[in-house]
């Protein structure tokens, strides 16, 4: 038995005098660890919510199976400002399999007592970075197109989690059409938003959100709420509409109908623009706003 330990103990020394050894195979080009003990890592799991939307227009977004979201992870080192390249961890791909996000080829993995921060960007971006430009879709007549022109954001402070909540915020304005008058219920087939800024320009160090003011411009087919089939839903970049921008509204005949502003609207980033628009009394080929209604997408 004597013999036994004692060989035990010098294979115990032998080993604790090996230099450490990094992972291999697909482990390879994963996010650097870097300081810290080594020793006992673990990979990072998130959950992630989004932040509701408030006001009287009743439709409240969720993830879709499939969607998919970059991660960021940032060490404590002078500041937690996002780096262009280089850090711990660089847009990770994280996919909605209906309940929850697994990553897509490497997670990211850390000791389990080292503190980072995190940046999340939805939808999930190849190109994604501290600074960006996103366009959305011309066409979000459909959900699912909705929702992937939603770019959101997020930014947990440091911890030493291995279950790291995410919140993420929109950073697009959604403009909600309500049309109403006897005389249009059941008649509306298409509401369009002409001539709109399409592109974002976004700064995740500063915060900042606004349309590039070099970004592409265009039409937005607009998605009809299923449960009223007179409220349309588009999401676009923060901008104002002048006055002489005008929305299409198409009837079951065909007949295009423009909507006249009598002041312009001004779009903000994170906050819904109800627009309630109706027949005006004195044409029958003209819709008119005649009140509109800001309803942070916020929670207080």
């Amino acid at each position: 038995m004597k013999k036994s330990f004692f060989h035990y103990a010098i294979i115990v020394i032998i080993a604790s005098m090996l230099p450490a050894c990094g992972g291999g195979g697909d482990n390879d080009d994963g996010p650097r660890i870097t300081g810290g003990d080594t020793s006992s890592t673990g990979q990072v799991s998130f959950n992630v919510a989004v932040s509701d939307y408030q006001g009287s227009s009743g439709h409240n977004w969720s993830f879709l199976r499939g969607d998919e979201l970059g991660i960021f992870a940032v060490e404590s080192v002078g500041n937690l400002n996002l780096q262009e390249y280089g850090n711990y961890a660089d847009n990770m791909r994280y996919q909605w399999d209906g309940s929850r996000f697994l990553s897509v080829g490497n997670s990211i993995s850390k000791p389990l007592t080292k503190q980072l921060a995190y940046y999340a960007i939805y939808p999930y971006m190849s190109a994604a970075g501290r600074q960006m430009e996103f366009t959305v879709n011309s066409n979000q007549a459909s959900a699912e197109n909705l929702a992937k022109s939603d770019f959101c954001t997020a930014f947990a402070a440091l911890t030493s989690s291995m279950n790291v909540t995410i919140a993420l915020k929109h950073r697009m304005s959604r403009v909600c059409v309500k049309v109403l008058g006897d005389n249009l219920q059941g008649h509306v087939s298409k509401v369009v938003l002409k001539d709109v800024s399409l592109t974002l320009s976004s700064n995740m160090n500063t915060d900042s959100y606004v349309s590039s003011s070099n970004g592409k411009r265009g039409m937005v087919d607009m998605w009809c709420a299923s449960e009223d089939k007179n409220t349309y839903y588009a999401v676009i970049p923060p901008q104002i509409l002048p006055s002489n921008k005008v929305y299409m509204v198409s009837t079951v005949d065909g007949h295009e109908m423009n909507v006249e502003f009598n002041s312009d609207e001004i779009l903000t980033s994170g906050v819904e623009k109800v627009l309630t628009i109706q027949r005006k009394p004195d044409s029958s080929s003209e819709l008119i706003v005649f009140g509109g209604q800001i309803n942070p997408w916020e929670k207080d």
